[in-house]
């Protein structure tokens, strides 16, 4: 770099160096000059009969004359050294400094997943403090980047048929003249496909505005079999008008740190489309309990089950091509997904068709 810290400090260790040689030089010269007679206004005096004795003893001025050249050879030997230290010493100052710049630079132009190397444990000098700082920065950055990418990329694949259909029956409405209840049933159904097409939006909102670091920051204390209690609550009379039983079997006293609304509606997606899906006279259970060491939220449901080609790819967006009976948008499950990772859990599902489903949220208990 042309104008670096590095050069800067270079320069100054020469100015500083040459300044010192020349007040090293100065001091010599008063010194033998004046022989620091007191009081200094007698010097001019002695500096004549200095000079005079010079001068009529050629030998003492040679001599003199060597002591001032070894004193100039040593000035000008040791602003080398002290440079070749100067930059020895700032290499492994400025070095971890010109890592970070290059690091940043990287970052910038697309490696988001770069870090700076950091001392070892324990280390608290300022590079490394500032090295730590700039890698917490990175990982936010790339925090929201991956946000931003996921919310584009699921946008896309969600927004795209929703659209597409709601063109195309527009489009089929006006090519050619027709009765005002066929225009009703085409507008009723641009309106219903608008109605999906808003939930997506705002889903996938939702989504992209959650920031994790922030909300782990609030979590706290949440009753396991509250959530369940209240999830079940939420969907009991959807459940009556379906003629679908719905039960809960909690285990109490278990608590796990999170927050309790996003656990409540990770839950509820499940429950939702645990209701919705299964016939009549079928039953869902919600239940709460231990698996492993680690709280187990589950939703089991009698319905149809699902394909085991689906279940691979059950929490990404699901094709809407018609292939999967009775399918929601994709993005509940996609939330739930979301959530339970979040609070370090995952969900797991286990599905025979036509038996039903199983759907396990299990988080760490606190």
């Amino acid at each position: 770099m042309k104008h670096s810290l590095r050069r800067q400090m270079m320069r100054l260790a020469f100015v500083i160096a040459l300044s010192l040689m020349g007040m090293q030089i100065a001091i010599f010269l008063v010194v033998d000059l004046t022989d620091l007679a007191w009081p200094p206004t007698s010097w001019p005096w002695v500096v004549r009969a200095r000079v005079l004795n010079w001068i009529n003893n050629p030998a003492e001025l040679a001599h003199e004359l060597r002591e001032f050249a070894s004193l100039l050879v040593i000035g000008l030997i040791s602003i080398p050294l002290v440079l070749f230290a100067v930059g020895r010493y700032s290499r492994g100052i400025f070095e971890p400094v010109e890592n970070i710049a290059r690091k940043a630079r990287d970052i910038a132009v697309g490696d988001q997943f770069g870090r700076l190397t950091e001392s070892v444990a324990g280390d608290q000098d300022e590079i490394t403090v500032m090295a730590r700082a700039c890698n917490r920065a990175f990982d936010r950055y790339q925090e929201v980047y991956q946000r931003m990418e996921k919310f584009t990329r699921d946008a896309s694949h969600q927004l795209r048929t929703p659209l597409a259909s709601i063109r195309a029956s527009g489009e089929v409405a006006l090519s050619r003249p027709r009765s005002v209840e066929e225009y009703r049933e085409t507008i009723s159904q641009i309106l219903e496909r608008s109605g999906h097409l808003l939930a997506v939006v705002e889903a996938l909102l939702e989504r992209a505005r959650r920031d994790p670091i922030t909300l782990r920051s609030r979590f706290m204390s949440v009753d396991a079999g509250r959530v369940c209690e209240e999830a079940c609550a939420s969907y009991r009379e959807l459940a009556e008008t379906r003629r679908v039983q719905l039960e809960t079997r909690v285990e109490a006293g278990l608590a796990l740190s999170g927050d309790h609304d996003l656990l409540l509606q990770a839950l509820c997606n499940l429950v939702d489309n645990a209701v919705r899906l299964t016939p009549e006279t079928g039953k869902v259970t919600i239940a709460c309990g231990t698996h492993e060491g680690r709280i187990c939220l589950a939703v089991e449901d009698t319905g149809e089950g699902i394909p085991e080609e689906v279940l691979a790819r059950l929490f990404r967006p699901l094709p809407r091509d018609g292939s999967i009976p009775n399918q929601d948008t994709g993005i509940g499950l996609m939330i739930a997904a979301d959530i339970v990772e979040l609070h370090g859990g995952k969900i797991d599902v286990q599905s025979q068709v036509g038996k039903g489903t199983t759907f396990r949220i299990l988080l760490p208990a606190t």
